[in-house]
């Protein structure tokens, strides 16, 4: 798959220049040892200490929801935290690797970051890989916000109900939804007598695949049309020159009912000449042709979706990449295709 050689070529050419900032640095400084094959093992080890820090941070930051209260002061001092100890470990990995003192190991480590960060900077995150954490559930159950979980009546697989949407107790107006990993859906009425499960389950992250273009029913990441500042990921279901509609909670294609593959089967969309008040593109009795550089994405939660159904197609210069793999938490870590 693309997708992984590139990250698997990302981490070598990372691993790489790591090696060869510390090699360079130890040579320079006299160091005890100045084999490239040392510096390539503290590079490792770096890359894997920083890996494992990063994974500390993540579970931090998953331990606190966001019904707890957590302060500025405190999220500050962990990060902190975790910086001096990446630090000082991984000058400690090069002084000895390096066979050197503390000084001169601090200065490959210094030669060593700014290689690293460089090329993290000026080529991985412009053109090869992106991380995202997902704040919301328009994407439920492929990529979900902070929610809470119980069972589906339809399937016995996970429920999932959004933290946002949640009613509050005695809310009976508020339209609350949930889905379940086979895209059941409820509102708030169908919710009420499930047992649902009170602790809650962490944001998903994603990571983009920016060499790639997405095609029909892959997940694209990619800039609001309405709003270039802001990242919207949604569903690929029309690709440009093809006319789409909605209906019957399925995709019509250039007048063909389109199927989705595999574990998406059961996916319903919202149709209508009006979803909440408001006027919406791709209607039976007005398809939308889609001009040769344009795309229409739905998202998989289709009641709580702002989607290419209210804001129209988007275009193909603003598409950033292919949501390609959910990483975090470990339990829903997934290759998305």
């Amino acid at each position: 798959m693309a997708f992984i050689t590139c990250i698997v070529l990302s981490i070598l050419a990372l691993t790489g220049i790591g090696a060869a900032a510390i090699w360079l640095g130890a040579r320079w400084m006299h160091a005890g040892r100045t084999r490239f094959g040392a510096a390539l093992v503290a590079a490792v080890l770096i890359l894997l200490c920083n890996l494992f820090l990063l994974t500390v941070k993540m579970a931090w930051d998953d331990a606190h929801p966001p019904n707890t209260h957590l302060e500025f002061d405190t999220r500050i001092a962990r990060s902190v935290l975790l910086a001096i100890v990446g630090l000082v470990g991984s000058i400690v990995i090069i002084k000895v690797a390096m066979k050197t003192s503390l000084a001169k190991a601090a200065f490959a480590w210094l030669l060593h970051g700014v290689a690293g960060l460089g090329f993290a900077v000026l080529v991985v995150r412009p053109f090869l890989l992106e991380s995202y954490v997902i704040p919301a559930a328009s994407m439920a159950p492929t990529l979900m916000g902070w929610h809470h979980t119980a069972v589906c009546p339809r399937c016995q697989q996970t429920l999932r109900v959004p933290h946002r949407t949640r009613a509050l107790p005695g809310d009976d107006k508020r339209l609350t939804v949930a889905i379940c990993d086979n895209y059941h859906s409820f509102d708030y009425y169908q919710l009420n007598g499930m047992e649902i499960e009170e602790s809650w389950q962490p944001q998903d992250r994603l990571m983009a695949d920016k060499t790639s273009m997405p095609g029909r029913w892959q997940l694209a990441v990619f800039k609001y049309p309405d709003d270039p500042t802001e990242t919207y990921v949604k569903r690929v279901v029309g690709l440009p020159g093809e006319e789409v509609w909605i209906d019957d909670g399925a995709v019509w294609i250039n007048g063909q009912r389109q199927t989705p593959p595999g574990e998406l089967r059961d996916l319903e969309y919202l149709s209508g000449q009006t979803i909440a008040g408001s006027e919406v593109y791709g209607r039976k009795d007005a398809p939308l042709l889609l001009g040769p550089n344009e795309y229409f994405m739905l998202g998989d939660l289709s009641r709580m979706s702002s989607d290419s159904r209210f804001w129209g197609p988007v275009p193909r210069d603003a598409i950033i990449g292919v949501g390609a793999l959910r990483y975090w938490p470990p339990s829903r870590w997934k290759v998305l295709d």
